[in-house]
């Protein structure tokens, strides 16, 4: 009777065991399948294509060269890229690559929060780059001032000739 029952829950293990060989065989077919269907000669289709966008200029006047693909505008500039915008008094916007020189009370805006001011910018909205001479960063809680304030990239500034402070008055009293 003991030897019975020994026979027969070994050979129910011995059906498990090979269940499982047989399952993970079936799995490891399918893997190789699949890397031999995914080739480099197959085209892949780009479930979500990469959206271009547009770099959008408006003001009082706008003038457009189409042989420059260049924007000039005058008189409550706003130019919008993405989730960036500035403001500014006059404006010139190449729209190929988007690369923009704005002067007059110019501010850049992040979303609805302004990051940056000054007299004019050099900015590449491609880049995320930009040089504000005589401008200032705003970032809380930090904020900087300098001769020549640049935006390497999104959240790193670089500041020559001036400072940084936690201070956000329009002249902060401690730098």
């Amino acid at each position: 009777m003991r030897s019975v029952k020994f026979k027969l829950c070994f050979l129910c293990c011995l059906i498990g065991v090979q269940s499982v060989l047989v399952a993970l065989s079936f799995a490891a077919e399918d893997s190789a399948s699949r890397s031999k269907t995914a080739s480099p000669d197959i085209p892949s289709i780009e479930r979500f294509p990469k959206k271009e966008y547009q770099v959008e200029v408006v003001a009082d006047r706008l003038e457009y060269s189409q042989d420059q693909k260049k924007a000039i505008a005058t008189g409550n500039v706003v130019i919008t890229y993405q989730d960036y915008r500035i403001t500014a008094d006059y404006a010139e916007v190449e729209t190929d690559t988007k690369q923009s020189y704005a002067k007059g009370h110019v501010l850049l805006f992040e979303g609805d929060d302004a990051r940056a001011y000054g007299n004019e910018v050099h900015y590449d909205f491609d880049k995320n780059s930009g040089s504000f001479p005589d401008g200032r960063f705003l970032n809380a809680p930090w904020y900087s001032t300098g001769k020549d304030v640049q935006q390497i990239r999104k959240g790193y500034q670089k500041v020559q000739n001036g400072g940084v402070t936690t201070c956000s008055s329009e002249h902060p009293h401690y730098e």
